[in-house]
């Protein structure tokens, strides 16, 4: 029988740790030659063990680490200089060499690395819409579980590993396997932002298609919070071999969504708070431009940053629905396919508005702004600061909060370069796709010649191909954090 106790686990904890700290306390005054108590009072001691016991455990070891010097001895008593009787001392070495004499490696340990490679052959990828808060998680595309890994792993390798093991070694690799799920959301005529990459094509019965290097499919989503709101999601759909996800991609997708909803006045949106995507000044004169412009008919517009480790939102719920209508088609051959996929998804019975990107849809939105005015400004505006920004037809003035309790700031000064101060610009077209590498595309259709019907085939064989340009997939994947 397993014993049992009167107080919860979480008590249990507290407690002990309440005694190690007592243990641990501040002692009587010592009668070292340094005389400590002279030099610190009591009081000041009580401070300095409290304060260290609030702090992490990392914390706590660098504190020690910055309080310890090392000393090279003044003289040897034996005659092997490399070794000495103090390697324990807290005074001399903060990391004592270990003495392996008597110790040999456990017989049960087994070799990881053909389980590390076999992992590493899915290509698991780092998302960059979560770069900034886990830049060291990893992903894998959503049509793939561990049990299939495990499975191909048992077929291709001698070696016999449990599936706890192999399960262990995917969470060690900070690899998630995070599915989206559902959220309720009580503000309406607010819209929020998200990005989804899919692998393409997707056919759960082919294991080798797989490991072929797959191309991505981008789902830029503008999702209406709320149930009672009279627009329809947005989903801005592209892929790499049009254009990639660029600062310029990202804010062109940002145009789109304003010219299929030209006539909507005041306008919300809720960002990720991404510095690279969703926080550059690129980004905010484009803000300015669009909302100044004669093509769309918005008066405000606000942008609003969720708290950093607080960002599920409703956009994810339509994601959701999105791999589900996924799973459910099985085989989604080309782009093709995933258009009219996402265009079968439904969001709380409301059908969604698909806007395909083709390259003339692209722009390259230059930043006019002066970087010697924003470092003249009385005050300092720091974009990691921000969590919200303001903007209203008429002006080319902005304001912000750096807290969402309190009123917002208006920035009074020009911050343009003075030839575009008060003028409007129009963005620039791309006129080059980025494509992928013709190796890459030749392998693709090798694969799928056998798998696919012959009626898909013209999309794979029509793909750009540009050599000059490195693969989203070769790039993330040899990418290290």
């Amino acid at each position: 029988m397993r014993k049992m106790f009167d107080d919860s686990p979480v008590k249990k904890k507290e407690a002990k740790k309440a005694k190690y700290q007592q243990e641990h306390s501040v002692k009587k005054n010592c009668c070292c030659k340094l005389q400590c108590s002279s030099k610190i009072t009591c009081t000041r001691q009580k401070d300095i063990n409290s304060q260290f016991w609030n702090l992490s455990k990392d914390q706590q070891k660098l504190f020690i680490f910055n309080l310890v010097k090392k000393f090279e001895k003044k003289r040897n008593t034996t005659k092997n200089k490399e070794t000495t009787k103090r390697k324990y001392s807290f005074k001399n070495s903060l990391k004592s060499t270990k003495d392996n004499r008597g110790r040999h490696p456990s017989s049960r340990k087994i070799d990881r690395t053909d389980i590390i490679n076999h992992i590493n052959l899915f290509k698991p990828t780092i998302s960059h819409y979560r770069r900034e808060h886990a830049p060291n998680r990893k992903y894998l595309p959503s049509d793939i579980t561990i049990k299939f890994m495990y499975k191909d792993f048992q077929q291709k390798y001698s070696q016999s590993v449990f599936y706890e093991l192999y399960r262990k070694q995917v969470n060690d690799l900070n690899i998630s396997f995070a599915n989206l799920g559902h959220e309720e959301c009580w503000e309406c005529e607010k819209f929020t932002l998200h990005e989804k990459v899919i692998m393409l094509p997707r056919l759960d019965t082919f294991k080798e298609i797989i490991f072929t290097p797959r191309i991505i499919a981008f789902n830029e989503s503008f999702v209406p919070l709320g149930k009672r709101s009279k627009i329809n999601p947005l989903a801005v759909l592209w892929h790499e071999g049009v254009r990639r996800r660029s600062k310029v991609d990202i804010i062109s997708t940002y145009y789109a969504f304003f010219h299929n909803n030209r006539d909507v006045k005041p306008v919300t949106i809720w960002l990720d708070n991404c510095s690279s995507q969703n926080k550059n000044w690129s980004l905010l004169y484009f803000f300015i431009n669009i909302v100044n412009c004669l093509e769309v008919a918005l008066k405000t517009f606000t942008v609003k940053y969720f708290v950093s480790g607080h960002t599920f939102k409703a956009a994810d719920s339509f994601h959701h629905q999105v791999e589900l209508s996924l799973k459910r088609k099985k085989r989604v051959c080309d782009f093709n396919d995933f258009i009219a996929t996402v265009k079968a998804t439904q969001l709380n019975s409301t059908k969604v508005d698909v806007h395909v990107m083709e390259l003339n849809n692209f722009y390259e939105f230059i930043d006019y702004t002066s970087k010697y005015k924003l470092r003249k400004l009385t005050s300092k505006i720091y974009m990691k600061d921000i969590v919200a920004f303001f903007f209203k037809r008429g002006s080319t003035l902005f304001s912000y909060k750096k807290d969402f309790s309190n009123n917002f700031m208006e920035v009074n000064d020009d911050i343009f370069l003075n030839k575009y101060k008060n003028r409007l610009n129009k963005p620039i077209p791309c006129h080059t796709k980025k494509g992928i590498t013709l190796q890459r595309k030749n392998t693709l259709i090798s694969t799928l010649k056998s798998h696919i019907p012959d009626n898909r085939m013209q999309f794979w064989e029509e793909l750009h191909v540009n050599n000059d340009n490195i693969d989203d997939v070769d790039k993330n994947s040899d990418t290290s954090d």
